[in-house]
């Protein structure tokens, strides 16, 4: 049992999602990890000592510097957190559901706000049947964008996604870059999100509009690629990195917190994600490290 010390809580972890950087982490992929660690990032649960403001309380929260790197993190029963990093959990959502919202959303939600995402704009997922591409097109569309993606085949894009996609881009038939600029009438996006880089990083910087903004998540394993200066000089863009690990805990609570409005009125919707017992974690973390797996909760 973890014992919290000033301004910590104790959460009774309720779920805890599993994501593909928690599989890396096992996997040694994150030099930062100290050992023995319990990893882990993403929860939902109830607060149980700590903290008199939040005690009794269902909250939901994410990984911050260090959650399942450097401190314990959520795949236990119990986890410790700051009581900045807390945030109540939406009403609309199951306790499995909001353990997936965190790594996925707040990567989503601050990679848009970062690239100033308004009403109108035009963007561009590269990766939009993943959990974060399927966020991306949720706060976008909820914030009045028209929504571009692309899929490595059409059968990938599920009705879940349709709904919060204009036009699909097929990755087996169509190349990025006249695909989407066919989807603007020739005048490109306003903002890119790519989580995949690799070879789509030089093609979506080349779908961008004058003035684009393009958001990079991903960590290839070969993380060189070509890059046109020229092109990104003449067309006034920009390209922003963001790595979620690096998030404060104040600043995941204030991600969260926002989006609990979209949550609560129907605009982001969680489906309801395959439940794996605690005890079965480590099938769970084979089975991801393996290839892509529903989205997935451990449960305590």
């Amino acid at each position: 049992m973890p014992t919290p010390g000033p301004g910590e809580a104790l959460v009774q972890v309720l779920a805890a999602g599993l994501n593909p950087s928690d599989a890396k982490n096992v996997e040694g992929a994150f030099p930062q990890t100290t050992m023995p660690r319990i990893p882990g990032r993403d929860f939902a649960g109830r607060v149980v000592a700590g903290s008199p403001a939040w005690n009794g309380k269902e909250v939901f929260g994410s990984g911050f510097t260090g959650l399942g790197y450097t401190r314990d993190g959520t795949h236990a029963e119990y986890v410790v957190v700051p009581e900045e990093g807390l945030a109540l959990r939406p009403e609309a959502l199951t306790p499995a559901q909001a353990a997936t919202a965190g790594v996925p959303y707040t990567t989503a939600a601050e990679g848009l706000a970062r690239a100033r995402l308004h009403a109108g704009d035009r963007i561009l997922i590269v990766g939009g049947t993943g959990a974060v591409g399927r966020a991306v097109a949720q706060i976008a569309k909820w914030s009045g964008a028209r929504v571009v993606a692309t899929t490595l085949t059409a059968a990938d894009a599920d009705d879940a996604a349709r709904r919060h996609v204009d036009t699909w881009i097929d990755l087996s038939k169509e190349d990025i870059t006249p695909a989407a600029r066919a989807a603007t009438a020739g005048d490109g996006v306003d903002i890119a999100y790519n989580v995949i880089a690799g070879d789509t990083f030089g093609k979506t910087l080349a779908a961008l509009a004058i003035g684009g903004r393009m958001v990079c998540i991903a960590a290839p394993k070969d993380p060189m690629t070509p890059l046109d200066v020229r092109h990104l000089y003449r067309n006034n863009l920009q390209v922003i990195g963001l790595d979620s690990a690096k998030f404060a805990a104040h600043e995941v609570a204030q991600i969260l917190r926002r989006l609990a409005h979209g949550f609560d009125q129907g605009a982001l919707v969680i489906a309801d994600p395959v439940k794996v017992p605690l005890a079965n974690a480590i099938d769970a973390y084979a089975a991801l490290g393996a290839g892509p797996q529903p989205k997935t909760v451990l449960v305590p």
